[in-house]
């Protein structure tokens, strides 16, 4: 919701950055990035917090593309309102690069797991093991403290966990 994640990556930011809702505005284009006059907003979307970015993005786009045909018949007629932005509320995402999605085990759980939600479809995310480049394509929270060096891994029944800063998360999806 603008004027907060301005940008390129709204969705994968408003994910790393735990929001717990979001949604969509509407604006008129200016000279720069996002600070156009604002059309309409949408209510407040919740984040659920198994949402990707892939997954948030087409509840957005649904929302989005559901608001155009009223404001687009307000523009028609001569009766849409602008709203300036409060620049003062503004916070401005960055474009993400592939290097974003190497995962730094040493951080905690909970920003791991977000990194995998937000970086879902770009740039992915990946670790290294045993001098190979692991794809990580889905993790799980779990109950299990780490007093282990980040990093490590561990095959219980089956499964592999892999501890962070506080936390051991569990692999659930991989590929090489």
């Amino acid at each position: 919701m603008l004027p907060k994640f301005r940008g390129p990556s709204p969705v994968a930011s408003a994910i790393l950055a735990g929001e717990k809702f979001t949604g969509v505005t509407i604006m008129k284009i200016d000279e720069n990035m996002d600070t156009g006059p604002i059309l309409e907003k949408s209510d407040e979307v919740s984040i659920a917090l198994d949402d990707s970015t892939t997954v948030l993005q087409k509840k957005l786009f649904r929302l989005g593309s559901d608001m155009l045909p009223h404001i687009l018949r307000n523009i028609e007629e001569g009766n849409q309102s602008f709203t300036s932005q409060n620049n003062n509320n503004a916070s401005i995402t960055k474009k993400i690069n592939k290097k974003d999605g190497k995962i730094k085990w040493n951080e905690k759980d909970i920003e791991i797991i977000r990194k995998v939600r937000a970086y879902d479809k770009w740039p992915g995310t990946f670790t290294f093991w045993n001098n190979k480049r692991i794809k990580i394509i889905d993790v799980a929270e779990t109950q299990i403290q780490s007093t282990e060096k980040p990093g490590l891994v561990q095959f219980i029944d089956k499964k592999i966990f892999v501890s962070t800063q506080n936390k051991y998360l569990e692999i659930k999806k991989n590929s090489i």
